[in-house]
């Protein structure tokens, strides 16, 4: 995901219905596109609602890993936002520094690249992490800053709701009305394949974390 680091948000915006940033898979996701563009982008719409929104020379910092894969999708940003007259200038860090930096109380940047797993499949743990106030700054996961008095009452009512089926639709709704603010702009979904021989032992994958436990893997004579 990209997130733009925002100032904090004073005023809340009317709710909508439907699902968020979760991944499929995840009791009550719903898909949806509430920015609709052909595949190539639409750089003269972007231009035009820059200009209507009276921004003029944008110019950006993106901090990104200082790493081949994660510097090649930070260049492919920065490519993309030129054809709409953005100026990107990467930040290139190191993992920890770079860690610090945009789960810190000093967020010197205005883009990063992210991703996210979350401890267990829920929407409560890829929503609150991401979105709530109180997870900004101070080693929290709200990379973007995104600050909505609404969104954070949601989340609390959508965590205390003991009925699934209303606990699912409150997150769904909650997931549209947090994506119509735009704090983050998903890229992709990860999806990971493991193979193995036919004499390797005790290999297999649990329902959540999707990933092998190498310590008890073996090979059978």
């Amino acid at each position: 995901m990209l997130a733009p680091r925002r100032q904090p948000r004073q005023a809340a915006r009317s709710t909508s219905s439907a699902p968020a940033r979760r991944s499929p898979g995840i009791e009550g996701y719903q898909k949806y596109d509430l920015y609709q563009a052909p595949p190539q982008g639409d750089p003269e719409k972007a231009k035009s609602m820059l200009a209507a929104a009276g921004v003029s020379n944008l110019n950006l910092v993106l901090a990104t890993e200082n790493e081949s894969t994660k510097l090649a999708v930070a260049q492919a940003i920065q490519q993309g936002l030129k054809r709409a007259g953005i100026t990107v200038t990467l930040k290139p860090l190191e993992y920890e520094p770079l860690t610090d930096l945009i789960t810190g109380n000093k967020p010197d940047f205005d883009l990063t690249v992210g991703s996210w797993l979350p401890d267990y499949p829920s929407a409560l743990g890829n929503i609150q992490p991401l979105f709530a106030s109180s997870e900004a700054g101070n080693g929290g996961y709200n990379i973007s800053r995104y600050s909505n008095p609404a969104v954070d009452a949601a989340i609390n009512a959508a965590t205390a709701e003991s009925d699934p089926a209303k606990a699912a639709s409150a997150w769904g709704a909650l997931d549209q009305q947090i994506m119509k603010d735009a704090p983050i702009v998903p890229l992709i979904y990860a999806r990971n394949a493991f193979l193995h021989g036919s004499k390797v032992q005790s290999f297999y994958l649990p329902p959540y974390p999707p990933y092998p436990n190498v310590l008890i893997v073996g090979l059978s004579k």
